[in-house]
């Protein structure tokens, strides 16, 4: 039976469920299946079939005409044709205005963590809006982290405490819509002292509105209290919104996939050490997905930290197993598989130095067992292929920067 056209729908919004429903089934969404049965030729097709299809935009157009009872996209689309591209605008604003309201920003206190929790438990489900930073196209983010448990979340929100920093916290009629963790960092140049928005999340239909600016908006009156002189923002995507409000790419880090080879010839002093015994003086996190003075995973879970010690410089590095949807296994005794690894500042400019560097943490890798581990190279450095060992090698994060 077909679905009544949502009362407030303007044609750009069923252009986004058209796109999203033929991203669900590039996903392998069989919950897509039984609308993409409405294009004929995929009628009498099983949802593996379906699936398994070569399918476009213009037939998840047509199917979702068909779905709401039109004949057609183009009849579908024709309802709009009397109101102008000015007007829809101007009416999608009006309604993301109204949206906005109501809604206000403070500090988070202890007294929110049930509160902050069932936001993650309402927003997790929806993988799609877990992570607005996720560009078009882009993977999913699964749920995790510490807003997830009660006790991990407390200790979470103590240690910002600590540390001086704050969560912010964005509320609608007293329910928790976004958040932004601000965490002020003190770190060797070039990162220096800034408040890092080290991870932020909102419902979809609020960051569509602008919640993610104001939280930012929020964030750089934190940081002007605090004497900061730049505001820094984790994301993968250098967003128009996010260049508005005066953020530039500042660093970027990539993951490179290596094999774990054996390397002939003088080796570095190796000295395992612990989250409470390693020294990080001088040295910055080279995969930047949080500020180097904001964590060890060894803090929460078992992980193999060592330092490496050579003549003429020094590094650190941290491995672990990623097991998907299950807890990371200790290393020893299994074999690693992913790093996080702090270096010397000059190592973050030097395609030389980042190479010698990842090729003695993929061997240490090989030694606890790897046959390839997953190591943290800053964007611009170029890697000498015939120290290290590449398979490949992709974007993973990066910070933007807004000088106060």
């Amino acid at each position: 039976m077909p679905q009544p056209v949502p009362p407030n729908a303007d044609l750009v919004q069923l252009k986004k469920q058209a796109k999203d429903l033929l991203k669900a089934h590039r996903a392998g969404d069989m919950g897509a299946c039984e609308t993409l049965r409405l294009v004929p030729r995929l009628a009498e097709m099983t949802d593996e079939q379906v699936l398994a299809a070569d399918v476009g935009l213009q037939e998840a157009q047509h199917a979702l005409a068909k779905d709401y009872g039109f004949a057609a996209w183009a009849e579908l689309k024709a309802m709009f044709d009397t109101e102008t591209v000015d007007q829809a605008t101007a009416r999608r604003d009006a309604k993301r205005a109204e949206l906005m309201a109501g809604v206000t920003i403070r500090p988070m206190t202890r007294d929110d963590i049930a509160a902050l929790r069932r936001f993650d438990d309402e927003l997790s489900p929806t993988l799609d809006e877990v992570n607005s930073q996720s560009p078009a196209g882009g993977g999913y983010t699964v749920a995790g982290g510490p807003w997830t448990d009660d006790q991990e979340l407390t200790d979470h929100f103590e240690k910002y405490q600590r540390q001086g920093g704050v969560i912010l916290l964005a509320e609608d009629a007293g329910r928790v819509v976004g958040f932004a963790d601000c965490w002020p960092a003190d770190e060797p140049e070039p990162f220096g002292q800034s408040l890092d928005v080290e991870c932020a999340d909102h419902f979809r239909d609020y960051y569509l509105a602008g919640i993610e600016i104001r939280l930012l908006q929020e964030a750089e009156k934190v940081a002007r209290r605090m004497g900061l002189p730049v505001l820094d923002f984790r994301c993968d995507n250098e967003f128009v919104s996010l260049r508005r409000f005066g953020l530039r790419l500042f660093y970027d880090y990539d993951d490179v996939l290596c094999r774990c080879r054996p390397i002939d010839g003088p080796r570095p002093e190796q000295r395992v050490v612990t989250p409470e015994t390693v020294d990080l003086k001088d040295l910055i996190k080279a995969n930047h997905w949080s500020p180097t003075d904001f964590t060890h995973r060894g803090e929460e879970e078992p992980t193999y930290l060592a330092q490496l010690t050579w003549p003429d410089k020094r590094a650190i590095v941290e491995l672990w197993r990623y097991r998907p949807g299950l807890d990371n296994a200790p290393v020893p005794p299994n074999a690693p598989n992913k790093s996080e690894l702090y270096v010397q500042p000059e190592a973050l400019t030097s395609s030389e130095l980042m190479s010698e560097i990842l090729a003695e943490c993929a061997a240490v890798a090989g030694e606890l067992g790897a046959k390839e581990v997953e190591l943290p190279c800053p964007g611009d450095v170029a890697l000498d292929g015939t120290v290290v060992d590449i398979i490949a090698r992709q974007f993973a994060f990066a910070w933007m920067r807004k000088r106060l």
